[in-house]
C-alpha cells in the first residue's frame, strides 16, 4: 500500500468519526428533549463528513461541486440551529 492510499484511509476514518461523535452529542440532545439542538448536531456532522474540519488552510474551490455546496449549507444550518437552541 502506498502512502497515499494509506492517507485516503485515514481521512476516511476522520471523516465517518466526526459525523459519529457529533451524531452521538445529537442522539444525546435528543433524549434530552431539545430536538433543534440535536439536529444542530446532525447537520454539523455531515458538514465535517464531507470537508474534513481539522484542514484549514485548504483552499476553497472556484466552482464548488453540489455536493460541497450541500454540505455548506448543512453547516450553516447547523451552526443556525445549535445557537438559536
Amino acid at each position: 500500500m502506498a502512502q497515499d492510499e494509506i492517507a485516503q484511509v485515514k481521512a476516511g476514518n476522520s471523516n465517518w468519526l466526526w459525523l459519529a461523535s457529533l451524531g452521538t452529542f445529537g442522539v444525546f440532545a435528543l433524549s434530552s428533549g431539545k430536538s433543534l439542538l440535536a439536529a444542530g448536531f446532525v447537520l454539523l456532522g455531515l458538514f465535517a463528513f464531507f470537508n474534513n474540519p481539522m484542514k484549514i488552510n485548504e483552499p476553497i474551490p472556484g466552482a464548488p461541486k453540489k455536493l460541497l455546496l450541500i454540505s455548506w449549507a448543512c453547516g450553516l444550518a447547523g451552526v443556525l440551529a445549535v445557537l438559536s437552541a
